[in-house]
């Protein structure tokens, strides 16, 4: 048989000794080569070896294959002390049947979706092993958490469970990865944390929604980051006060679902027939008209990215005009809308310069959403097996 690499293992130090078939899997005797054991109590390394013995634990999969691996284990016996131990070795921790990176193995697949049944089906393990395995991770995780610095980028936004309770999810958009999930989205709620949270002063830029209670946070907890508006959301509220205007302008427009696909719709995404369709009602309609064309033009100016300090400074006053337009609109959806622009066009226009947004936080919460319909759904499939029953 030809000698397997000890790095396939993921373990350091690790020499694969021999390789066997079993009937589940791959068996692997393993010898660990580190550095010489100290002892636990008084860490000397004068010891003694009393007798040699094989741990069978299990392994990380390799593909479809379970991997079973055969430590070569030393009893040994301190010559200062006089305490009796065994080898123990990195991976693995004392007592345990399994390695670290199985558990995490498990645990992960868990978390992307695979049921606890289904996981105990294919590799032999309880329900509550997979269960205890679950939140022994995230013990560990929480302990990492608590004297983790804050992200240099940083993106906030709030989600709703059920029954009127919120989060505060915060991502690191840096390196786009979750940094935190804190219950509430009140000052009140929040103060207590961030009063904690280490590194508050290296944080460079935070990415929101237009909130203004997380503005207020950040302006108190982060006074040397710069709040950029996330340009989905604006963009977003653009079109809801456009389309509620043109509801009001045109009653019966609403109705005519191809008109109103067309309309939300950006001019450059239109076939040339699906143009002409727009363009005659267009016509019919001067208000709708001026509306429609004023709504493109604030999505494209928002869409901007990539400006240097000198470009943006060009584009300021357009800001500037189009928010004074919509401030002095006859329309109360448009006045409104003129208003929020004004109070945020710091943070607005920030999108120009900074490219980043909180799509990070976005995805998360579908994350979120997914694990709740999936509970939702075992529930309702146990009860339902437990009335057929």
């Amino acid at each position: 048989m030809l000698p397997i690499d000890s790095s396939l293992l993921g373990l350091p130090r690790y020499e694969i000794v021999e390789v066997r078939r079993r009937k589940k899997g791959i068996e692997l005797r393993a010898r660990y080569r580190g550095p010489p054991q100290a002892c636990p109590r008084c860490s000397s390394t004068r010891l003694r070896l009393k007798d040699r013995f094989l741990r069978t634990v299990r392994h990380e999969n390799w593909g479809i294959r379970r991997v079973y691996l055969k430590l070569e284990v030393r009893k040994l016996r301190c010559r200062a002390c006089g305490r009796t131990f065994h080898e123990r070795f990195p991976g693995l921790l004392p007592w345990k049947r399994s390695t670290e990176s199985f558990r995490r193995q498990i645990v992960w697949a868990h978390r992307e979706g695979i049921s606890q049944k289904t996981l105990s089906d294919q590799e032999d393990l309880g329900h509550a092993t997979i269960e205890r395995w679950s939140h022994e991770l995230l013990e560990v995780k929480s302990r990492e958490r608590d004297l983790a610095y804050c992200p240099r980028w940083l993106g906030i936004d709030e989600h709703h469970f059920v029954r009127g309770r919120y989060s505060t999810p915060m991502c690191d958009l840096e390196r786009h990865r979750v940094f935190d999930l804190v219950p509430g989205r009140s000052l009140e709620a929040l103060k207590g944390y961030f009063e904690l949270l280490l590194g508050r002063s290296q944080v460079r830029l935070v990415a929101m929604d237009l909130s203004n209670t997380y503005r207020a946070l950040v302006r108190k907890y982060f006074p040397r980051a710069h709040i950029v508006a996330d340009r989905f959301h604006v963009i977003r509220l653009v079109i809801r006060a456009f389309r509620k205007t043109w509801m009001a302008v045109d009653e019966k427009g609403i109705t005519r679902a191809g008109v109103r696909r067309l309309l939300k719709s950006h001019p450059q995404n239109l076939l040339p027939e699906e143009w002409a369709k727009l363009s005659g009602y267009l016509r019919s309609h001067e208000v709708v008209r001026i509306l429609y064309e004023e709504k493109n033009e604030l999505c494209r100016l928002f869409g901007i990215k990539h400006r240097s300090v000198r470009q943006c400074r060009v584009l300021i006053p357009r800001l500037l005009e189009e928010t004074r337009k919509l401030r002095e609109s006859r329309f109360e959806t448009l006045a409104t809308l003129g208003k929020t622009l004004e109070d945020w066009q710091d943070e607005i226009a920030r999108m120009w310069r900074y490219t980043r947004s909180n799509g990070i936080t976005e995805g998360f919460h579908t994350k979120i959403e997914m694990i709740q319909r999936r509970a939702w759904l075992s529930i309702k499939d146990g009860g339902r097996a437990n009335r057929t029953g």
